[in-house]
């Protein structure tokens, strides 16, 4: 018997031998190949959904593709991944997704492990350079700051001469870390006048993704172990986001909690405030004015006030599990959860609207820009269903977007800021624009390079709709030049597969949520 099928065969007597299978259950196999080869491999950990186990390796892991098998009692898109103990901090790791059509079928999903450690992670760039004054007696012009996180300053005017000297006006350094601040000129000595105020600075451009820091959301008291068999404390963060006017940055994960965190324009240190008991994975999402952090979960949505953190408002949403989040404008909430329901809540009411999908939601997108809410939803068949609501929460359909090649999930989703752009990212690993009123594709799509797994995990535009953001399992992270459509940056070292990203208010920084251990990463310059 070839080795694939003897491992498979045993892999599945071991469940059966646990007593997990049952008629309503699915097999779902794993093919395993490593890169690098890894003959000194023992055990490697499967996890399926929420379903883990641990195989042995006695011949290690090669290129030679070896077949496990692993039972699970779900149907839909289901995450998967692998994982070999860590050997002084080192170990083997690989993340996708297979698709359970029906109970009781036989999906295959093959993934390539990839040698990783935990020292990796860039650190921060350095602050901005302040300008320097005008000359004395012209009281010339300060020259523009350099870039950076912090606002460049102004240059101050030099002294008047006898009276007579005016004081320059300062400029405001551009910062490639967020926008930089005018500048004031200072007044000449003796009657010199002040000089004028100088302009703001520019947002600077987006990150080079050459300095990415990695940082925990786990608790401490729940750290990640990776030799532990199954590991613990391996959670997906599968939300982030930046708070549009606070220096603020939020993680969602499967642990079931929110962790708040303060952000300087490079770095992250923790805020203090952590909302848990959650019980299952926390999407995320701040309303356009800064005012509320939502979060929806298993059975609720809860919103804060960002001012001092109390609870505004919460609802109860019973039997349903939120896949994906919202917040089009500053009183409403929409959901799409396992149910097939798209939701529009009203912060404050007691009550809610709904429309029913065809297939499972796994992306969202929701743009108010034109006043009428249009949503974008990624759906398990490969299609993306356009509605619009309003105020009142009634649904009107608008149309249905073939957008995969091959009917995988359309997995990832976002409008820019004027809502005339809309981006589908899917299991084929192309992402593809559609331009308002959304009648056809636009232009060629984009090809992204994954080596392991064709998914497109998230994606986000960048404020001035110049650069999207590509997360994708078993890649890493994309940055796109829209107007030419080129690849302006990559990252493929950090230390899990992205599985959410968001770009900042001045979009030089992107924030990314990983797939294993509970870790985020910043990208700044």
């Amino acid at each position: 018997m070839p080795r694939t099928s003897t491992l498979l065969a045993c892999a599945v007597a071991t469940i059966l031998a646990l007593g997990c299978h049952s008629a309503s259950q699915s097999v779902v196999s794993v093919s395993l190949t490593a890169s690098p080869p890894a003959p000194d491999v023992t055990t490697v950990t499967l996890m399926v959904d929420t379903v883990s186990r641990v195989f042995p390796t006695p011949n290690g892991l090669t290129a030679s593709p070896v077949v496990f098998g692993v039972f699970v009692g779900k149907t839909g898109k289901l995450d998967v991944s692998a994982m070999t103990p860590a050997t002084g901090g080192c170990f083997y790791s690989a993340t996708g997704t297979v698709e359970v059509a029906s109970a009781g079928s036989s999906p295959t999903v093959a993934l390539a492990l990839v040698h990783k450690c935990t020292d990796g992670g860039g650190g921060s760039g350095s602050g901005g350079v302040s300008a320097s004054g005008g000359s004395p007696g012209t009281g010339g012009g300060g020259a523009a700051g350099t870039g950076g996180a912090g606002p460049g300053s102004g240059g101050a005017g030099g002294p008047g001469t006898g009276g007579a000297g005016i004081g320059g006006a300062g400029t405001g350094g551009a910062a490639s870390g967020g926008a930089g601040a005018g500048g004031t000129g200072a007044g000449g000595s003796g009657s010199g006048a002040a000089g004028a105020a100088g302009n703001a600075g520019s947002s600077g451009n987006p990150p080079s993704l050459a300095h990415c820091t990695e940082y925990d959301h786990n608790a401490a008291s729940n750290p990640c172990d990776l030799n532990m068999n199954p590991p613990v404390g391996n959670w997906a963060v599968r939300s982030v986001a930046f708070a549009p006017s606070a220096p603020l940055f939020v993680s969602g994960s499967e642990d079931g909690r929110v962790k708040v965190w303060n952000y300087s324009g490079r770095t992250l240190t923790e805020e203090g405030h952590v909302f848990g008991s959650f019980g299952f994975t926390v999407y995320v999402a701040f309303s356009p004015d800064g005012t509320y952090l939502a979060a929806g979960s298993r059975n609720i949505v809860k919103v804060w006030k960002v001012s001092d953190w109390s609870t505004a408002w919460q609802l109860t949403i019973n039997n349903e599990d939120v896949y994906a989040m919202a917040f089009p404008d500053n009183q409403h909430i929409v959901i799409g959860t396992d149910a097939k329901n798209i939701s529009w809540l009203t912060i404050g009411s007691p009550t809610f609207t709904s429309a029913v999908v065809p297939s499972v939601p796994y992306s969202l997108a929701a743009s108010a820009a034109s006043g009428a809410t249009t949503l974008a939803v990624g759906m398990s068949s490969g299609d993306t269903q356009l509605l619009s609501v309003t105020t009142a929460g009634v649904f009107t359909p608008i149309k249905t977007i073939a957008a995969t090649s091959d009917g995988t999930s359309a997995s990832g989703m976002a409008f820019t800021a004027d809502g005339q752009t809309l981006a589908i990212g899917s299991e084929d690993a192309l992402i593809r624009f559609f331009k308002a009123p959304f009648a056809q594709q636009d232009g060629a799509a984009l090809v992204v390079d994954v080596s392991m797994m064709n998914s497109i995990s998230a994606l986000a535009f960048s404020p001035s709709a110049k650069t999207l953001a590509s997360g994708s399992y078993g890649g890493g992270l994309d940055l796109f030049d829209l107007p030419s459509r080129q690849s302006r940056a990559q990252n493929s070292s950090l230390m899990f597969s992205p599985t959410a990203v968001a770009f900042s208010p001045t979009g030089t920084t992107i924030g990314v949520g990983e797939f294993n251990c509970g870790k985020i990463a910043v990208c700044a310059d």
